[in-house]
């Protein structure tokens, strides 16, 4: 638990407290010491240190570190020392939501003047998050004030596509293309959203060629935004990999201990249908939840590495400990929680010792259907492989590899799940799938549509319809574009 803060530290004396306190902190962060800034950070919050604007950068030190609890504790800190001001109570939503709190945040924000921090910035907040809790009449009306009055932010448009009949509403296709000039003017992340969401319109009314064009140039200022470079994605493959064997496995994880599993992990290619396999398990009575909880790279920096040589050399019970500790900030109490982030594949055989009894699902999707939607869905600063056809290809023959062998250090713990016959006949896939994550068969498993809970990835949407083929064969229309993409893909 975050300590209580104190007493606000007053005077000279008070105040070179928290300096010397902070002074501390930035060679912590360039060491990548997570134990020390979180230690920093307990004592500055202990003595309620007078830090003024400088608690907005230590919340976001608290949530890079995974201390989500410690985060809430320093904007709560933060908005005793600026006496409830609006701005304060939005860096607390800030912090709410990026610790998966979304209603929380919502409501939060509803205390805060709608000119605060800016009317098209509190619009837009309210719209994603009534998207992502999937209140769609509140996120369309959100949403479109948020355009109404910035109508450069390709982020808004992108948002309010996911909500609205892009193939009907004509109203909605005008105003967006008409908002092309304050696009251009935009900086360049917020005109390619724009791009984006100008492709997802034209994909609807079915316009092949002008949805193409459109995704392309999105994709084309991104890639000079965020470059993709090959060999160092294939180094970090093959650190993934290094030294391990399944007998490594199992020792590291017989000396990280006896313990209650409380983690699934889904993995596969963005795209591919993780979101619906993950919807499918937080449906069940036993599952708390799921997200991508990014937490494997931050347990990763305490070995300085995902290799067997880092294990080999790491305190594995403190390590799984961590992980426990890690975990329960996002979904405190019991229950099994769903872990499906990105690129877990580079973080495997650390998975499979800090959680040593935790299943593994590999979800595969046809690789031309699974390219062509990573190609047209908006991932900025995380997935830069997905801006070039021709990288998609290469990536996913990557990431073939990648499963082949960790399906041999794995073995029966890792279950392969094929996307296209789990929509078709979810009757006899989803008690599979249930089977190897130790759960019993429960109804509501069947209709994970219905499930009330808060989705953030790509996919916030889609997961809100029953269980269905719209996604297979989708790449067929485009195949005539897709040429590089299917070379690469050999």
């Amino acid at each position: 638990m975050p300590p209580s803060p104190g007493p606000p530290a007053t005077g000279q004396r008070g105040l070179a407290n928290a300096l010397a306190l902070l002074q501390q902190l930035s060679p912590a962060i360039a060491r990548a010491d997570r134990a020390r800034q979180v230690a920093i950070m307990r004592e500055l919050v202990r003595i309620g240190a007078p830090l003024g604007p400088q608690w907005q950068h230590l919340a976001q030190v608290a949530v890079a570190t995974g201390e989500l609890d410690l985060a809430v504790a320093i904007a709560d800190l933060h908005i005793a020392h600026e006496n409830g001001a609006p701005l304060a109570l939005c860096l607390k939503a800030a912090v709410l939501e990026q610790s998966g709190r979304l209603a929380e945040a919502r409501a939060v924000m509803a205390g805060v003047p709608r000119t605060v921090p800016t009317p098209a910035a509190h619009a837009f907040g309210l719209g994603t998050s009534a998207l992502h809790l999937g209140l769609a009449d509140s996120a369309r009306t959100d949403l479109a004030k948020a355009v109404r009055l910035e109508p450069g932010n390709g982020f808004a448009w992108l948002s309010l596509g996911m909500v609205s009949d892009l193939a009907r509403d004509d109203a909605l296709a005008r105003q967006m293309l008409a908002a092309e000039a304050h696009a251009q003017r935009a900086a360049p992340v917020l005109r390619a959203a724009w791009l984006y969401a100008v492709g997802n319109l034209f994909h609807a009314r079915h316009d092949h060629a002008r949805a193409f064009a459109a995704f392309s140039e999105g994709a084309a200022i991104m890639r000079r935004v965020e470059p993709f470079d090959r060999a160092a994605d294939r180094r970090h493959g093959a650190l993934a990999l290094a030294g391990h064997s399944r007998a490594s496995l199992a020792a590291a994880g017989r000396r990280a201990g006896e313990r209650a599993n409380r983690t699934l992990f889904v993995t596969g290619l963005p795209r591919s249908g993780t979101t619906l396999v993950e919807q499918i398990l937080t449906s069940h009575s036993q599952v708390a939840g799921g997200a991508e909880l990014s937490l494997l790279p931050l347990v990763a920096q305490e070995v300085r590495g995902p290799d067997a040589a880092a294990l080999a050399r790491a305190d594995m019970p403190a390590l799984a400990d961590l992980w426990d500790h890690l975990l329960a900030q996002r979904f405190p109490g019991a229950g099994l929680v769903v872990d499906k982030s990105l690129n877990t594949s580079r973080f495997l055989g650390l998975a499979a010792t800090v959680a040593p009894h935790a299943p593994v699902v590999w979800v595969l999707r046809n690789p031309l259907d699974c390219g062509w939607s990573a190609f047209r869905t908006f991932f900025p600063q995380s997935l830069p492989w997905t801006y070039e056809l021709a990288d998609i290809g290469w990536q996913f023959r990557h990431e073939m590899e990648l499963l082949a062998r960790w399906q041999d250090l794995l073995g029966e713990r890792l279950l392969v799940l094929p996307y296209e016959e789990l929509v078709t006949d979810p009757q006899a896939w989803i008690p599979r799938l249930l089977t190897h994550c130790g759960l019993a068969v429960e109804p509501q498993v069947f209709t994970p549509h219905q499930a009330q809970r808060a989705v953030t990835t790509a996919s916030a949407a889609q997961v809100r319809q029953p269980i269905n083929r719209a996604g297979v064969g989708s790449a067929g229309p485009y195949r005539q574009f897709l040429q590089p993409l299917v070379r690469a893909l050999g």
